[in-house]
């Protein structure tokens, strides 16, 4: 993934999404087959699943080097406007920290 300034900004990255979305559903429905069939071990396998899910985005944008709007379009360049790439890159992983944390306290549970 080449990360040229001129390549990638403006151009949308939501394809990851279906990424994110498929290990985030993969992750709840072991959730649900582990609360239904009492298996512990089901229980850590959601919770990675969500995790690798909370992570995509915020390594997607690390490597591109440029942070992703809502609509998962590369708008802001860490160098060309590192305020708004910091600020949306840290929500990202506030964001991501949030669902691993629920995710480990269901996995304890």
């Amino acid at each position: 993934m080449s990360t040229d300034q001129h390549e990638v900004r403006g151009q949308s990255f939501l394809r990851y999404f279906g990424v994110v979305g498929l290990l985030f559903v993969a992750g709840m429905f072991c959730a649900a087959l582990a609360v239904t069939q009492s298996i512990s071990t089901l229980r850590w396998v959601s919770a990675g699943l969500i995790v690798a899910a909370g992570c995509v985005l915020p390594l997607l944008q690390w490597q591109l080097g440029f942070a992703l709007d809502r609509s998962w379009v590369a708008r802001y360049g860490r160098r060309t406007e590192p305020r708004r790439y910091w600020m949306v890159f840290l929500l990202t992983v506030v964001v991501a920290v949030f669902w691993g944390c629920l995710a480990i306290g269901f996995a304890r549970s």
